[in-house]
């Protein structure tokens, strides 16, 4: 992971992830200086300065407007492997050395 600020307020950051509009979708995506992306939309690996309780150490924010835009934890479930929630849909991320893998493990049921 890349060594990045928390910019992420965590009293808004599930108005934050409802408000993003890019499709996540399944599939590999190349990866560059932690950096990766779903369509026009630029991803950033992040890491907290410190984790704590429920708030693992690495999450995704979008670079959108020159913002960024918090997305989701990434929660460790196995080596290079992370799970995540993107509007209500859960995730599988795993990452390689020069890419990273989006695996939809779960999608909702309701709009």
């Amino acid at each position: 992971m890349y060594n990045n600020r928390d910019q992420e307020s965590s009293n808004n950051s599930h108005q934050q992830n409802q408000s993003l509009s890019f499709e996540m979708k399944s599939g590999q995506y190349p990866l560059v200086n932690g950096k990766f992306y779903l369509g026009d939309s630029k991803i950033l690996l992040r890491e907290r300065k410190q984790a704590s309780g429920n708030k693992p150490k690495y999450f995704l924010s979008a670079l959108m407007n020159g913002k960024h835009e918090y997305i989701s934890s990434l929660f460790p479930i196995g080596e290079n492997r992370y799970s995540l929630d993107y509007k209500g849909d859960y995730f599988e991320l795993i990452m390689g050395d020069d890419s990273i893998i989006l695996e939809n493990k779960q999608t909702k049921l309701f709009s």
